[in-house]
């Protein structure tokens, strides 16, 4: 085993590349996802990310216009997700009650 080191590179390259295929398979599916998730329930919403306004319309991202997909959608996707299971599924449903009542 007098060139290791080869090997050892070898098996770091393929490593990286596999792990970078994974993580772009793995927010396309993402992507996937929150869009069907959002188109089936025909959400209508808008959402801010970093002072950029994003407009969601049945799981479609657009930006000034432009319409997005993708890993260039996902953020907004994500939020708009999460945005609207919080409305529609709150984890404490307390509407009208103060903290103070809720002790």
């Amino acid at each position: 085993m007098k060139h290791w080191y080869i090997i050892a590179a070898v098996l770091v390259v393929v490593l990286l590349v596999a792990a970078g295929a994974y993580w772009f398979w793995s927010q396309a599916t993402q992507a996937q996802f929150f869009t069907d998730a959002l188109k089936t329930y025909r959400v209508i919403t808008d959402v801010s990310i970093g002072g950029e306004t994003y407009a969601i319309t049945s799981g479609v991202v657009t930006k000034g216009g432009e319409t997005l997909s993708g890993r260039g959608a996902l953020p907004a996707l994500r939020l708009a997700y999460a945005a609207t299971t919080a409305q529609r599924r709150p984890l404490m449903n307390l509407d009208g009650n103060t903290p103070a009542g809720v002790r």
